[in-house]
Formats: C-alpha cells, structure tokens, sequence
C-alpha cells in the first residue's frame, strides 16, 4: 500500500527547524510544519489511463453554516490588526479551483450532513452550496436540529429550504409511518447516481437509530429511522442494478479517531496523525458506524464519508475508507479511488487516503501553514499556497 504524506517537521517557535517526511513529527506538544496545509504538489499513483479511471472526491461534514471564516489575531510589536483567517466559502470555493485544474472531470464534492445551522443562514448556505458545486449532500442531525418548529410546520419549512439545492441532498433510511413509504420531501432523494470521469458513481445516505433521541420531541413525528445496516445493503443493491460502479456512503454518525491519541500524547486533537491503515485510536467499539460496517457484506459500498463527531478520521475502518474532518468549515477531507476496468471493480491498493485539508487563507510563514492552536504573537504571515498554486480569494455572489 502506497501513501500520500505531507512534508512535516519539528518546529519550535523561533528557532531553525528540521525538515523531516513522518507524520509522527507533528505529534509533538510544541512545533508543527506544513500541518494540514500541502503546499507543494505531492506525487500520485502513475497509473494505467487505459485500464484505470480515478475518482478524486473531496468531502465536508458538520459545516453548520459557516460561510465565513474563523478569525485569529496575531499580535505584533506596532499592536496592528492582523489576523489569521481559516475556512469560509471564499476559500473553500479557490481550493477547489485548484482541484479542478489538477483532477479536471474525475472531481466530485460531497456534504456529508449537518450542513445547516441551527438558527440562520439557511437559505444563504444553501445558495452558496450551489455556487460551490457540491454534488452531493447528506441530510444530517442538524437540518433535524433547526428552528423551534414542530412536526409538519418543520417539515415544511425544510423543504422550503433543500428545494432550492442544486445539489442533490440524500436520505435513504428515514420512514413515513403514516404512509408507509420513504419520505418524500422536496430537494431530497433516497439516493443518486452521478456519472463522474466516465463511471457510473451512486450515493447514498444514513443516520444512525441513536439519533432519533436526540431529535427534539415532535420534530419528525411519524417518521422512523430504519435500520442502517438494512438500508445500505437495500439501497446499494438498487443502486448497482441500476448500473453504479462505485457507491458512497454517507453517514451520521461517525467515528472519534483522536481523543484517545490526543489524551494520551498531550495533544491538541488537530494535531493526531496516524497511518491509515491503523485504527487504533478509534472508538470502534462504542461506534454504531463500526458496527453497522461489520454488518453489511465487504464491498456493499467502496468509500465511506460521516459526519457528527468532532474528530479527523483519514482511516481504512473494517476494509472501508473512512473520512471525517472536525467541521466547520475549517477542513475538507481527501481521497482518490481507482477503478480497474479489466475486472469492473475499485482496486484497494491503489486508494489514497490523504490527511485532511486545513483551509488557510493565509499561511504563518515559519510553518508554512494557518495552525492555530498555538501562540502566534509576532509570527509573520505569506501567501498560503496549495499544490504549488496560490489561493485566490474571489467575492462570491449575493442573493
């Protein structure tokens, strides 16, 4: 198995630092380099073009409405305002510019739920997501979390937000009780199927049962959770009789890969890398997702996006690639996948599960990245850069 590493080093503030390739140099209590950030353009699989198609896909989760960017000052001699800023549309929107110009059509955004707020901006987020280009979006715990509205009168005014998505916004294991159907609302579907770089992708979406007890009484009455494992395997074969090569699954709720890491090693949890291949760290026993992927049957579905934990996650879990990032717009997650034409099937070997994307508008010079948790009085600030290119902000457009 190959893998896609970040270049990192130790780095203590104010002194030289080593350039080093491990991970594992982040996972210090002081010092990071390039954390998250992928400046330079890394190597990929060379691959047979004639027999492999790629898929890069490239996923949010818990973006809760943030259309803009999380802002840390950073103090210097002259006291003037200067900040870090990370996240926000404006920057999501430039680094996947630069995505497109490197995977052209084999690019395909997800929302792997939670993307609304609790309270407002709904209807901007929602436009805003069009402009993005999301392709796909999970309906989540926080669209069933929003506004103090009740039963139908909730029910309608979400639909009167996801039907102006462009996108399509999933949601395979919700149950009208009363009509003894999948639901039916406006701008949500049970499942899609895209065809991207050639190949016939479909998605689909689930939540977890545990979430219906955090639903506020009267939200979805009437409406039943059905059983995980049941819906994927339903779903996916549908999906594949109606021709899918690759199937996503997006789900809630996820995995927490680093609080154990984070407590044992005194680390900030942002800064917890591990190999992919390594699931050591994650509370796969207390987690319904692992369970519910111990019992679908291997290959029901290729790759795996969740939402609804505050936790990275860059990790092979029961076979399936799983990615997470901790929300808000401040991370993306990353993957490739390869498709063997010769044998119609994905080839594991060849996936690429890189570490997830921390989305700078600007980098802090000395670490060639916009980490935040640590002091960053007196730290000057360059261009970010991803991929060799720089990060072109653009105004995006207003209702």
């Amino acid at each position: 198995m190959k893998y896609f590493l970040i270049f990192i080093s130790t780095l203590m503030p104010f002194q030289s630092c080593t350039t080093s390739r491990k991970m594992s140099d982040n996972q210090v209590k002081s010092g990071h380099f390039q954390l998250y950030s992928y400046p330079k353009k890394g190597d990929h699989f060379d691959f047979d073009e004639s027999r492999y198609k790629r898929i890069a896909l490239i996923s949010l989760n818990d973006f809760n409405g943030s259309i803009e960017p999380s802002v840390y000052p950073i103090k210097n001699r002259f006291n003037e305002p200067r900040n870090i800023k990370i996240g926000g549309i404006k920057a999501l929107r430039a680094y996947k510019d630069i995505l497109e110009e490197e995977y052209k059509d084999s690019l395909v955004l997800v929302d792997a739920g939670s993307f609304l707020h609790k309270t407002n901006k709904h209807n901007e987020t929602v436009f805003l997501y069009n402009y993005l280009g999301v392709d796909v979006a999970s309906l989540g715990f926080g669209e069933l979390d929003i506004t103090d509205k009740k039963s139908i009168e909730f029910q309608n005014y979400l639909q009167s937000v996801t039907s102006k998505a462009k996108f399509d916004i999933l949601s395979s294991n919700l149950f009208n009780l009363r009509e003894a159907n999948q639901i039916k609302w406006k701008g949500i579907s049970q499942y899609t199927i895209k065809t991207i770089n050639g190949l016939k992708v479909g998605f689909l979406s689930v939540m977890t049962t545990e979430l219906s007890e955090k639903i506020a009484d009267g939200k979805i009455n009437g409406i039943y959770i059905q059983n995980p494992p049941k819906s994927i395997i339903t779903n996916a074969n549908i999906l594949r009789r109606k021709g899918a090569q690759v199937i996503v699954l997006l789900a809630n709720k996820g995995l927490d890969c680093t609080s154990k890491q984070a407590l044992e090693d005194n680390l900030h949890p942002e800064k917890v890398n591990f190999h992919p291949n390594e699931s050591t760290y994650c509370n796969i026993y207390k987690s319904e997702l692992y369970k519910t992927l111990n019992l679908i049957p291997p290959g029901t579905v290729d790759i795996v996006m969740t939402s609804g934990e505050n936790s990275k996650v860059a990790n092979f879990i029961n076979g399936y690639p799983v990615l997470q990032t901790t929300g808000n717009g401040q991370f993306f997650s990353w993957a490739e996948i390869y498709f063997d034409l010769k044998h119609n099937r994905i080839d594991q070997s060849k996936t690429l599960i890189h570490q997830p994307i921390q989305i700078c508008h600007d980098f802090l010079k000395e670490s060639q990245d916009c980490y935040p948790h640590e002091s960053l009085d007196h730290q000057e600030i360059t261009p970010a850069l991803f991929l060799n290119k720089k990060i072109e902000l653009k105004e995006y457009p207003k209702q």
